[in-house]
This record gives structure tokens, sequence and C-alpha cells, in this order.
């Protein structure tokens, strides 16, 4: 290496591996991986012992059908590294582990996903439960611990779906690995593996359990969930034969046993004082209610409120109170609400300790289970998508098998966006997407072959069936583009649209276009004869010579001399029009694609264009063929027909139009777009004065296209006056959509209307409101672009734009402040995983209420005069709204954070009394219930009192329902009556239609009601038929023997 002779760079060249550091590296490879093995085996033998341990098997009803370790399958799937839990529904419950899957049997159930069934295997357990007692598992185990993982014996995280992975056992940490297939060769390298450990020493789990829990007896579910859950039944006799239990007056209940149990954690001793205690808390609340409740109610408040006396008192003091409260929580469960399905013995239990506050319960049980509902909800959603990717719907799909995560993430995506969670639309959607992937050799035309996006984007278009003939029709057009001068693929697909995704239809329109653009007579022109004796053909010996065309140069004459005589032109030669306007001349004529018409009609626009063109140096031939459209034309003529005069002139409806839109175009030039010249430049002089004035364009902002004035007289009648007010409203903020965020053209227009047609007025709408959106829109997530006009419109009156934007910003602010609070959302009634839109509505008024409150208010601090949705009760304190004091100021300019939580809880504590007057007059079923909007006037005319609020309106419904029962009752009546006279009773349509014209014919007149009339008089017949023998006159009483 040292020599001389050698050259240094080569002394610094890495040598070749050798054999044995190839053999030292695959040594090491293999000694790790029988290390990752052995620790993934030992963990697998604990979770075993813990899973088959009796505490955590009678709550949980969990089974292993295999004796000790089993025997994994590895063709059933393996993980990369690690143990997972996969417990989707039906008959795949596994345990996969790197050598293979092992089967299990266990229901993951709650309510939306799947329901706890009787079966076999409950049966089969049923001897194993006496040796503990446990509750019905409410939550999955395995979602407890994904909550509140048990380290110290075992540690689960929840993955995608209804699968978790082991993250620990028996303090041990787990790697946490993926589900993986493997080939056959594989499956044989894991058998090995496994075979290799089963043969080895194997781990004493028993041991290292039972060496992990405080005592020997300690349920292993006790330890998991971190409460005493699971009762020994073997104390049970031992605690019956404690003093203070056997010489009780009253055994206590089977129950009661159990709950002091659990309250004692299995320690007889102290669950015999807890059984004392509860008889002294039960005997002392039943002398303090002095007989007027039994000793059964007390007992069943106590378990409600866990022994809680002073809450047990208080339930039982405001039962009807905290009923009511109780049945609105529970109208409010499920996933959506985020708080589960908390039983009525929890509710009232929480209510009765909070003073029954239902915010607080709320917010309690929101708390506690909010992280819960929001898995139960992946795992419904997971489960749906993994229903539409089952192995038979794959190939339907168009999909490979099995599905890659990419197209995986796609389904789950157009799950849970596109089709909100509707699985019977997106199988729909899928299946018509596959149909056309599958059939794509035969649909798609040769030069293209759309990717699957581009599929989904035509079968959301067009449907699936049209979109298999669109694609047919294109197909066909392509194969005919050399003929019909080789349109573009988005050329050919307008054709197919316009005549409706139908081949002959679509292949005669762009033949027609060609037609008409002179294609075909160029091509004749230009055609060559195929054989050399077609050109150079000699005319007969016995023929006469040829006659002389007039057009033909004399002989001697070159052509074009001194002497040659014009010849016709050259169709070949002579322009035709563009693609454009030949379609759109085809389009306007009557039928469509009527080549004699289209051909008339251009010669028409050639006319108009050169006869108004040179007072209107602004209008373009497209102009020109706008105004001659015939369809046009005729409206424009049935407004302002032309008189005799105009006729004879030789005047017509689109010259009329075409002079209308040269005089929109020259007011409107200070906006109009500049158009790009007709004809390409030819000299370099020509060429370097359009590249001066394209920058010179560049420069300056881009004006309003000339098609946007043509819109705007379409959309007014062609009135002159309502188009240029709509160019400068609508048309140059529709140049602008990128800039201010439009959203689309109806939102201007409906802008445009709500500003009674002000293009200044509107123009400054959407600036501010785009302002708004690009000031806050990042920041605020949860509100949009709809919340903000919302606030603007509600805050219309404002006295400066300033102020506005300010206010608005606050509302905003507020708004996404409140849509992030969930427990403030379910305590005004609102839920907020299922916000609707009268919700939504709801949310931003209630906040415009008391955030606009200051400022329309006067310098005297009055009350604004505004409706009373919008104006704060006297109940409602001084009002601030947010603001800094200074009344006749800027209001909410610069309102702080604080500022803006005052604003929010003021409104929530409105929203809340409405809530609270709701859920008063839900407990009288038999009355119409109220909306929001009558609660909240109810409200505001009782000065924000909920309880005043309640009773007048809860004396209004009764007065109506009475109303509406005595109406009803004298319908019946009189159709009884006429029944009795022994006519045939009309019915209650003819009754209630004759009342009405009896009503209107007379309706200062009332002596009877005008339906008892009608029902009489249908009753005697048109004529007014003979009448009883005493007939009681009408308005007359009954005589009878009692007043």
């Amino acid at each position: 290496v040292n020599s001389p002779t050698r050259p240094p760079e080569a002394a610094a060249e890495p040598a070749p591996p050798s054999r044995r550091t190839e053999r030292e590296d695959s040594e090491k490879a293999a000694e790790a991986q029988r290390e990752a093995d052995r620790e993934a085996y030992d963990a697998l033998s604990g979770l075993l012992a813990i899973l088959r341990e009796e505490s955590v098997v009678a709550y949980t009803r969990l089974s292993l059908p295999f004796a000790g370790a089993g025997t994994p399958e590895p063709r059933l799937g393996c993980t990369s590294e690690g143990l997972l839990l996969d417990l989707s529904k039906g008959a795949v419950q596994r345990l996969v582990t790197p050598w293979g899957t092992l089967p299990l049997r266990y229901a993951l159930c709650f309510q939306g996903y799947q329901e706890p069934e009787p079966s076999e295997l409950a049966r089969e357990l049923a001897p194993r439960q006496a040796a503990y007692l446990t509750g019905t598992e409410s939550v999955s185990l395995f979602l407890s611990l994904d909550e509140r993982p048990a380290q110290h014996l075992l540690g689960v995280r929840k993955v995608s779906g209804p699968r978790f992975a082991v993250s620990s056992v028996l303090g041990a940490a787990l790697p946490i690995g993926e589900l993986v297939n493997v080939d056959a060769g594989e499956c044989v390298a894991r058998c090995e593996r496994w075979e290799r450990l089963a043969r080895g020493p194997q781990p004493r789990a028993a041991l290292r359990l039972a060496a992990a829990l405080p005592t020997k007896t300690t349920p292993v579910l006790n330890e998991l969930l971190g409460r005493t859950e699971a009762v020994r039944a073997e104390l049970l006799p031992l605690l019956k034969r404690q003093k203070a239990v056997a010489s009780a007056r009253i055994p206590p209940a089977e129950e009661d046993l159990i709950g002091a149990m659990r309250r004692a954690n299995n320690d007889v001793e102290k669950a015999a004082w807890e059984l004392r205690s509860m008889r002294r808390s039960e005997d002392s609340l039943v002398s303090q209610r002095q007989g007027h409740v039994t000793r059964a109610q007390v007992r069943e408040a106590l378990r409600a409120t866990d022994y809680d006396i002073d809450a047990a008192g208080r339930l039982l003091d405001q039962r009807r109170q905290i009923s009511r409260v109780a049945d609105y929580i529970m109208d409010q469960r499920g996933l959506e609400s985020g708080i589960g399905w908390p039983t009525r013995q929890e509710v009232e239990g929480l209510l009765a300790r909070t003073g029954n506050d239902e915010g607080a319960v709320l917010s309690s049980l929101l708390r506690e289970r909010r992280a819960t509902v929001e898995k139960m909800v992946e795992i419904i959603h997971t489960d749906s998508v993994d229903k539409l990717l089952a192995v038979e719907n794959l190939f339907i799909y168009g999909l490979t098998v099995p599905p890659t995560a990419s197209e995986r993430a796609h389904v789950e995506a157009l799950y849970g966006g596109e089709f909100d969670r509707s699985a019977a639309r997106l199988d729909c959607f899928l299946r018509e997407v596959g149909a056309l992937q599958r059939n794509l050799d035969e649909l798609a035309p040769p030069d293209w072959r759309p990717s699957r996006a581009e599929l989904e984007g035509l079968v959301r278009e067009l449907g699936g069936a049209p979109a298999e003939a669109f694609l047919r029709a294109l197909r066909r057009l392509a194969e005919a583009a050399p003929k019909l001068g080789s349109p573009d693929r988005e050329t050919l697909g307008r054709y197919v649209r316009l005549g409706e995704c139908d081949e002959e239809a679509s292949l005669t329109f762009a033949q027609s276009v060609w037609k008409l653009m002179g294609g075909a007579t160029a091509s004749k022109a230009k055609e060559k004869p195929k054989s050399a004796s077609a050109r150079t053909r000699q005319p007969p010996a016995n023929a006469a010579p040829p006659p002389r065309s007039r057009s033909a140069a004399p002989a001697g004459k070159k052509r074009g001399g001194k002497g040659a005589t014009a010849s016709a032109p050259d169709p070949a030669d002579t322009p035709g029009p563009s693609r454009a306007e030949a379609e759109a001349v085809l389009l306007a004529v009557n039928p469509v694609g009527d080549l004699t018409a289209a051909t008339e009609l251009l010669k028409r626009v050639d006319v108009i264009h050169r006869q108004i063109s040179a007072t209107f140096p602004l209008l373009r031939r497209e102009d020109a063929l706008w105004a001659a459209s015939p369809a046009r034309e005729a409206r424009y003529l049935s407004r302002e027909p032309l008189s005799q005069e105009e006729r004879k002139e030789g005047e017509s409806g689109a010259k009329h139009l075409l002079r209308r839109l040269g005089a929109a175009l020259e007011s409107l030039k200070d906006i109009l777009a500049v158009d790009e010249p007709a004809e390409p430049p030819q000299s370099k002089s020509a060429v370097l004065a359009a590249l001066a004035e394209a920058d010179a364009r560049s420069a300056q902002p881009s004006g309003v296209p000339r098609q946007s004035v043509r819109e705007g007289l379409d959309a007014h009648a062609f009135n002159l006056e309502g188009a240029t007010r709509w160019v400068r409203g609508v048309g140059s903020l529709l140049h602008r959509q990128a800039e201010l965020g439009i959203e689309s053209r109806e939102e201007v227009e409906a802008a445009f209307e709500d500003h009674g047609q002000d293009p200044d007025q509107t123009t400054a709408y959407m600036e501010q409101l785009g302002g708004l959106m690009a000031t806050v829109g990042a920041s605020l997530p949860r509100v949009g672009r709809a919340d903000a006009k919302a606030f603007l419109k509600l805050g219309a009156d404002c006295a400066s734009s300033a102020q506005l934007a300010s206010l608005t910003t606050a509302c905003l602010r507020g708004l996404s402040h409140l849509l992030g609070d969930a427990e403030a959302l379910l305590s005004i009634g609102v839920k907020a995983n299922a916000l609707t839109a009268d919700d939504r509505c709801y949310l931003i008024e209630s906040l415009h209420r008391f955030a606009f409150a200051d400022e329309a208010r006067g310098g005297d601090g009055s009350a604004p005069s505004t409706s009373p949705r919008s104006t704060p009760g006297e109940g409602d304190g001084d009002g601030d709204g947010g603001s800094d004091g200074n009344s006749g100021g800027d209001g909410a300019a610069g309102a702080s954070g604080e500022e803006v939580r005052t604003m929010v809880a003021r409104a929530i504590e409105y929203m809340r009394k409405v809530s609270e007057v709701q859920v008063y007059l839900a407990t009288f079923p038999e009355l119409d219930q109220p909306s929001r909007v009558a609660a909240a006037n109810a409200l505001d005319a009782a000065g924000l009192d909920r309880k005043k609020a309640g009773r007048a309106l809860r004396d209004e419904l009764r007065k109506k329902r009475e109303k509406d029962m005595r109406e009803a009752y004298n319908r019946k009546r009189l159709l009884s009556e006429a029944y009795k006279k022994g006519r045939s009773p009309p019915s209650m349509m003819v009754v209630e239609t004759a009342a009405e014209q009896l009503q209107a014919s007379a309706p200062l007149r009332q002596p009877v009601s005008p339906l008892k009339r009608a029902v009489c008089e249908l009753s005697l017949g048109a004529d007014g038929g003979e009448r009883s023998k005493s007939p009681r006159p009408f308005g007359q009483p009954r005589q009878t023997g009692h007043s």
C-alpha cells in the first residue's frame, strides 16, 4: 500500500466487501430478527394470559378458540412488527402477529355500529361468570384502554377503523407495525420462525401477570379499567355473615351488596361499613321527607346520586324540573352531539349534584366522552369504506386487488366529502366509473386514454349511461377528425355535448361546421388525381375543340398579362368564417345546423357590420353576429317593434340592436378591455408597435370584456341604462373574481339586487367582503364567506364602512369561538356535529344582537329602534356588547379578546334562556311546540324573564289549541246535522270552499259563522229546498231546558 510506484488515489479507494463481512452482517440481522421475535412472543404470551383472565372474559365476552399460543396462519395476514387486534364486524375478528393470524371472538358493540346479541359464546361463559360479578360493557374495554392505558398491564393504541395496535404488555413496550400480505415463500419462512419459538423455552406469562397485580386476588379487569368493576363472588357470603349485615332489620338487596363491594374495592369489612352508611342515609332521607315519598323512591334517588344525601334530597324535591331537563339531555344523546349514550340514571344523578345545571352536565358528559365518541364515529366510517372496498366489489369499481393506499384514501375522501357519508350513492357512483374503466379499450378514442379522474368527472357531469354514450360519440368524431379540419379534443367534446351525446347528431354538426368554414371546398380544390393518366387526360381524336370560356385568356397572352381577362376567384382561396363563428352561426339558425340559413345569416352579418361599424368603431364582427341572431332579434322586436317608416328605410331589429350595443360600448369605454388585433401584424414596424401596445396593456389592469356588455343587454331586456349599470356593477366584479374571492356569478347578482342595482354600492360591498375574508379567512377556519355576508347584511345601517368592518370582524371572531365550544352549543340546543343552516342563522342573529347593540343605541343609552329580535330586553343589563364604552364611537372597533368573549357569553346566556323556554313547553305534549323565533319573541316581550315568557307562551298556545278544538267540533257538529236531515253530507273541502265564498260575498254581515251557513245551504240544495216543519232561524239559539 505504501509503495511509491502506486498512485496515492489508488490507496484511498475502499476495498470491496469480503465474504466474511457479508456473513457477519447477515448473522447480525438474523440475531436481531430472533431477538425481535422473542420479545414479540413474550408479549403475545402475556396478552393471551390477560385476555383469558376470568374477570376480563366475564366483562368483555371475549373468547380465544385455541389452546396455548395456538398456530398463526400467515396466509390470512401478518404484521410488519408488533401485535394488532382487528375487531371488525362479522367473523373476521383476529389477533395478527408477525408470524400470522390467530382467531378470536369478540363483538365491538355500540349504538350505530353493532348491537350486542345473545350468542352461544355467552351461554358458554355463563357458568364461568360465577367467579366474578361484572356489569355490562357499556364502552369497549379496548376503547377505554386507548384513552387511559394501564401501562403496567396492557396498553393499546387505536389505528384505522376497528383495529387496535398493542403498545405495551406487562410493562414491556412493543413497536407498532402495519398489516402486510406475504407470498408463499415468505409464509414458509414465517412458519419456520414460529416453530423455532414454539420449540424454545416458554415464557412464564401467568407468573409475570400475577407479579404485576397488587395482590394475588385482585381481578385483572379492575386494574385495566382503573376502577372496581369486577366483584369476587366468593366474598358475598362472607359479607352477608358480617354482624352489621346479618343483624339488619331488613336484609340488604343483592344489588346493594354488589354496590358496597365495588365501593369498598372487594374489602369485606369496608363493604359492611358501606352498607351501614347506605342504610343510615336511606333512613335519614326517609325521615326528612316525613312520609311524602316511599322508601323505594329514596333508594332509587340515592343510587342515582351515588348515595350523596344532599343531591338525593334535591332530586326528590325537584323531581319535575330535573326530569324535564333530563328529557332534553336524553334527546341530545348520540354521536352527533358528542355525549354518547348516558343512561337516564346517570343524567339525573349529575343534574342533582350540579343543582339542575344543564350546561354543567352537558359539559361534563362531553368532556368525559368526546374522545371516545370521535373514535366511534371513525370506526363507523371506516367500516362503511371497508364494505365498499370488499374483494367482490373491487373488480366492479375498476380498482386493483387489493386496493392501493392512494385508492383507499381517494374512496375515503369521496365518502366523507362529496357524498356526505352516503354509502349507497358512492356505491352507485363507483359502479358507473368502474363500468367505463372496464370498457375503456372500446370506448375511448385511439389517441386518448382518459384517466380515472377524468372518467369520474364525466360521470359527475353526465351520469353513467350518458358518459358511455359521450365516449362512443367522441371516439367516432376522433376517427373522422382528419376530414373535419383536425379539431382538438376539447372542440370534439363540445360538439358531442351540443349533440346531447348522440353520435349521428354530433357528427352531422361537426361536418356542417367544416363545410361552413369552407373546408370541404378547399379539400376538393387541393385534391390531386390519383393516376398520371388522369392528370394528362387527352381528348379523343374525333372530338370537337372545347368551347372557350369568357374568363379564359386569349391565345398567345400570358395569364395576368396586359391583355388578360379577370377570372372567377378560386373557392379554395376564399377565406371562410372561423370555427367559433361557424359554430355560433349554426347554433343561431332555426333549425340548428341548417347550412343554407347559416350562409344567409353570414351574408347578413357582413352587411350590417359594414353599415353600423362606420358609426360605432368599437363594434366587432362577433357583435354583429350577436345582434343578427334570429331569436334575439325576435325578442327585441316583440318589445320595441319597428315603425312603418323604419321598415321602408330598410331598418331591422338587428341594426337597432347593434347600434344599442355600440352605444353601450361607447359609454363603457373607460372600463372596457382592449381587444386583440383581428389580424397578426405583417411588417417589422407593425410587430414592434403591437409588442409595445401589449406591454402597455399588461402594465394596466385589464378591463371588462365585451361579452359582459352583451350579457348585460340580454339580462335587462335590451335596456341600455340597466345594462350599463349591470356591467359596471356585476360585469366588472366578475372580472375581478379571483382578486375578491367571489364564489359565483349568482353571488354578485344577488348583492347587486340587494343594493338596489347601484354599481358603486355593490362594488364597495364586494370589496369590503373580499378584504374582510382576506383578513380573517385564514385565522378563523370555522367561519366562512356566507357568515361574513350575513353579518354585513344585518349591520347594513352602520354609520361608516370602517365601523361595519370592525363590528363584523368582532362577530366573526365570536362565531368562530362559539362554533368551537361544543359544550356551549349543546347547552343552547344545537348539535356541533350536525349544525343546520337554521342553527347557523340563529347563532349569527344572536351574536349580531349583542355586538351591534351599543352602536344601535345612541349616546343617551336608549334601546335600538330595530326589530324585537335585534333589541336587548330590559333585563339584559347595560348591553355593552363588548365595546369600550364610547357610545357614539367606533363600537367594537379594535375589540379585544375579552370584549369578544363577553359578547359571546351574553349571546349564549340569551340563547340558553330561549332553549329553557322551549324545554319548559316540551313538558306540555298536548300543545304545539313553539319554534325558536316564537320562544325568542316571547322572551323579548317578557323582558328576558324566561319564567314569565314560558307562562305567556303556554297560555297563548293553550288558547290556540282551544280555538282549533272548537272549530273542529263545530265542523263535525254541522256535518252531523246535515246528515240527520237526510241529505248526504258534503265533503270537508266543499264545505270550506263554500264558507270562503260566503265570507267573501258578505264580509260585513256575520250573524252566523260562514261555515255553518255553507253547510246548511249545501245540505238544503242549491235552490234553497224546502226546510223542516219548524225550522230554527239562523242565529237563534236552540231552545233547551237549561241555560
